[in-house]
C-alpha cells in the first residue's frame, strides 16, 4: 500500500485510496474492524475476503483474549507503517526518527512488525501464553531481544539495497549520521550492538523461571525455543536472500548474487 508503485494492481486487490495519510488510516482501520468481524462481509472486496478469513482462522486456533491481542498488533503495525509514511510525506522522517539511535529504535521496533513476531511464534507452536507467562519479567526481557534482533540484523543487511530509496532510514546511517563515523565503524557497531542481543538472549535464558506445573514449564520452553528458531531464521533468510545482495555492496560478503541454496557456513560469520 505504501510502498507500490502499481495503482493498477492495488484497484485489482480492492485498494482504493489517495496518497492522502488520513484516508490510508481511515481504510487500514477499517481493515483492521473486518479483521475483528465474526461474520462475513457482503460482497467484500477481494482484500476484505482476505483479511476477513484470515481473522476466521487465527479465531478458530486461538481463545478471545488472545486474538485481541493479535488484532491489536496488527492494528500497531499499521499505525506505525504510517506514521513512518506521513513523516516521508511530510519531509520530517530523517529529522524524527535518524536523531539518536533511541527515538530511531522506538519507530524501528513498530514498523518491523514487534509484537507480532512474538505472537507468530505462539501461533506456530501452538502455545498461546497465558498472563502470567507473558508478564514475567524475564520472559518480557526475552521477547524485546527478539524485537531488537530482528529490526536491526534487517538494517545490516539491507543498508546497500536501501541507499537509492528516497526515505531511507537504517541502523548504520544512524550511527554516520549521530555519532560522525564512518561506514565500517558505523557497520561494526551495528554488527556489534545485534550480536550483544543475542549474548543477553542467551544469558537471560538461564534465568527463566521454574513452574512445577508441566504444562506451563512446556508451554515457556517450547515459546523460548521457538523465539530462538524465529532468530535464527531471520539470519539465514537475509543470508540467503539475493533480495540483499548486490554487486556494488560496500560489505564484500554481500555481493555474491550467485549464492548457493544450502550456504557455507562461512557466509554466517560476523552476526
Amino acid at each position: 500500500m505504501f510502498d507500490g508503485q502499481n495503482d493498477i494492481l492495488r484497484e485489482k486487490s480492492g485498494i482504493d485510496l489517495s496518497r492522502s495519510p488520513d484516508r490510508m488510516r481511515e481504510y487500514l482501520h477499517s481493515l483492521n474492524g473486518v479483521l475483528r468481524q465474526e461474520l462475513p462481509l457482503p460482497n467484500p472486496t477481494p482484500i476484505q475476503e482476505l483479511t476477513w478469513k484470515l481473522g476466521r482462522d487465527v479465531r478458530e486456533v486461538s481463545n478471545p483474549e488472545w486474538f485481541s491481542d493479535f488484532a491489536d498488533a496488527v492494528l500497531d503495525y499499521f499505525d506505525s507503517s504510517l506514521e513512518s509514511y506521513s513523516a516521508d510525506v511530510e519531509g520530517e522522517g530523517h529529522c524524527k526518527y535518524v536523531m539518536d539511535l533511541d527515538s530511531y529504535t522506538r519507530m524501528r521496533l513498530r514498523n518491523t512488525g514487534g509484537s507480532l513476531c512474538n505472537i507468530c511464534v505462539e501461533l506456530s507452536n501452538n502455545v498461546l501464553l497465558s498472563a502470567e507467562i507473558r508478564e514475567h519479567p524475564v520472559v518480557q526481557q526475552l521477547t524485546k531481544c527478539l524485537w531488537y534482533y530482528n529490526a536491526y540484523l534487517n538494517d545490516i543487511y539491507s543498508y546497500s539495497k536501501e541507499q537509492d530509496e528516497p526515505h531511507s532510514r537504517n541502523l548504520i546511517m544512524v550511527f554516520m549520521r549521530s555519532e560522525s563515523m564512518s561506514l565500517p565503524e558505523a557497520a561494526w557497531k551495528a554488527v556489534n550492538l545485534t550480536n550483544a542481543i543475542a549474548r543477553d538472549f542467551m544469558e537471560l535464558e538461564t534465568h527463566l523461571p521454574v513452574w512445577e506445573d508441566e504444562q506451563k514449564a512446556y508451554v515457556l520452553h517450547r515459546y523460548v525455543q521457538g523465539m530462538k528458531e524465529f532468530m535464527s531464521g531471520t539470519l539465514y533468510f537475509h543470508s540467503l536472500s539475493k533480495r540483499y545482495r548486490l554487486r556494488e555492496s560496500p560489505f564484500p560478503e554481500l555481493r555474491d548474487v550467485n549464492i548457493p541454496v544450502r550456504a557455507k557456513a562461512e557466509h554466517f560469520k560476523g552476526v
